[in-house]
């Protein structure tokens, strides 16, 4: 099964992740220290050691999250989203309607690319490549880098696009994001 990332709200602080990971019998496995723009991330395994939960605080997003993967990657992340509060696709979606101030949907936008499936969702499609014909260049920023996270193939056209955005840091981050895809996740020959 493909790694499952669960986006978590502001009140899953690292010390509510920590104890729900000892209640629920995980072992820590290791801890990277936040770097620059590189996360902290604290990597727990869970009782039957078949399973890792990644837990990140990634400054490029301004969000925490975990990645699970392994042997019962539906199992663990229904008991992450059970037991921590965490943002749900409905959720995300209804936030980025409801956004009055580019920020508020920039977030918005953030949030729904973590918070993607594998495969193609069509309302998170559209709302990030939406987002990257936005006037507002945090907006577009914004749906360039969740982009990287959603990774989908539909979202190539609207990357090539935007990687020849007028605004000289929107075209960066979208062609950065457009290489790595390139590179890892779409194996192009």
């Amino acid at each position: 099964m493909s790694p499952v990332r669960i986006a978590l709200k502001e009140q899953s602080s690292r010390e509510r992740v920590e104890v729900f990971a000892w209640r629920d019998g995980w072992s820590m496995w290791d801890v990277f220290e936040a770097s620059g723009l590189e996360p902290y991330t604290k990597i727990y395994r869970t009782m039957d050691d078949q399973t890792e939960a990644y837990y990140f605080e990634d400054p490029m997003v301004d969000l925490h999250y975990f990645v699970v993967t392994g042997a019962d990657v539906e199992g663990t992340a229904q008991q992450i989203r059970k037991r921590l509060p965490h943002y749900s696709r409905d959720e995300v979606l209804q936030q980025a309607k409801e956004a009055k101030e580019p920020l508020e949907l920039a977030r918005a936008v953030r949030i729904a690319g973590v918070a993607a499936p594998a495969e193609l969702d069509p309302d998170l499609f559209e709302l990030l490549r939406d987002a990257m014909s936005n006037p507002d260049t945090r907006v577009r920023s914004s749906a360039a880098a969740a982009a990287a996270f959603a990774a989908w193939r539909e979202l190539r056209e609207p990357l090539e696009r935007l990687s020849a955005d007028p605004e000289p840091r929107v075209a960066e981050v979208a062609q950065v994001v457009l290489r790595g895809l390139k590179e890892k996740n779409w194996k192009e020959s």
